[in-house]
């Protein structure tokens, strides 16, 4: 359940985090988390 949704997470973050820079600091947390 949380591995499916850490994982769209992430990639979502690692997608637009060029275009977002903002979104990295969320996905940083998110990956912490997920780790």
């Amino acid at each position: 359940m949380h591995s499916g949704f850490f994982k769209k997470t992430t990639t979502f973050i690692l997608v637009p985090s060029t275009i977002h820079p903002p979104a990295t600091d969320r996905g940083s947390i998110a990956v912490g988390e997920g780790v």
